[in-house]
């Protein structure tokens, strides 16, 4: 694409890249990136100590815009990595693209447009994405209202559709600083909620991103929600403020650590947080129905919660 067809003069876009042995998923995700139409950016790799093929595999890339940087120890999730991007960067806007997902070639040119027609108190903008699993597609768009109310659904749930979907401008991160290191698995949505506080958000209402679905076995899929749910209880900690004016919000967050922990089998800690959520919105049913489900033991509620 010829960038002069956008009203943008001299903008540059950083594509960050977080890896860690990402040999099976990195090269489609590069060259997804290479693709864009919209072509004044650079794409800062920053590979979190893989040890796996994943740097031979990038550096197969012979592309003056690709930098690629390497932590020297794993830091056991991608916010210190983004952070490092975010550091090295130079550009207007930031770009984050995970490892596994694929752009769209007209990602970057679509989201830069938008920025030109829409309020400059806009920090972040996202679209709509194609969840794929196998040969299966599920298109996931955002609703209408959603501009309105950012920040309340923010504390409730995660609101945005991923990572790979957002173009953030620069200046937000110096307002609302970088990506929280002790949060492992949420750190985006401890972002999401500091950037949504401050800025106003929209997105481009097309699909411009495909994220893959890659099964887990019962074992890792409880480890994930488990460290997922630890990191929401540092989330509601650093929020509890915030939480404590929308108690709707304030009751979902606090029956989904419930849950979180039912269902990596501390049923005890689990009950406990149910039985907060009830106190602080008596009219929350699913924390009722849920709170039920726990008194059979962790094993059943895996199945049941599975189902949901």
């Amino acid at each position: 694409m010829n960038n002069s067809n956008l009203n943008i003069d001299n903008i540059k876009v950083s594509i960050i890249i977080p890896a860690y042995n990402s040999e099976k998923t990195i090269e489609k995700a590069i060259r997804s990136a290479l693709q864009q139409t919209y072509s004044d950016f650079e794409i800062i790799i920053v590979d979190d100590a893989s040890t796996d093929k994943t740097k031979k595999i990038i550096n197969s890339f012979e592309d003056s815009r690709i930098i690629y940087l390497k932590h020297k120890k794993n830091s056991g999730g991608p916010a210190k990595s983004i952070n490092t991007g975010i550091k090295n960067s130079k550009g207007d806007y930031i770009a984050i693209l995970e490892n596994d997902d694929e752009w769209l070639p007209t990602k970057l040119e679509k989201q830069l447009e938008l920025y030109e027609k829409i309020s400059s108190f806009v920090g972040l903008v996202s679209c709509n994405v194609a969840y794929i699993n196998n040969n299966t597609k599920k298109i996931k768009k955002y609703k209408k209202n959603i501009r309105n109310k950012i920040f309340i659904e923010s504390l409730k749930r995660c609101t945005v559709h991923s990572l790979s979907s957002v173009l953030i401008k620069k200046e937000v991160f110096n307002e609302v600083g970088l990506f929280d290191e002790r949060i492992k698995i949420a750190a985006d949505i401890d972002m999401y909620i500091r950037i949504f506080k401050k800025f106003e958000f929209d997105f481009v209402d097309c699909v411009l991103f495909k994220k893959h679905i890659h099964k887990n076995n019962l074992s890792r899929l409880e480890s994930s929600i488990l460290l997922k749910t630890l990191d929401k209880e540092i989330i509601l900690k650093k929020n509890i403020t915030d939480y404590k004016k929308y108690p709707e919000a304030f009751s979902i967050i606090n029956r989904k650590i419930a849950s979180g922990h039912c269902f990596a089998g501390n049923v005890e800690k689990g009950k406990k947080y149910y039985l907060k959520s009830i106190k602080i919105n008596s009219y929350n049913i699913k924390a009722y129905i849920y709170l039920f489900i726990s008194l059979f033991g962790y094993k059943f509620f895996q199945r049941i919660y599975k189902m949901q």
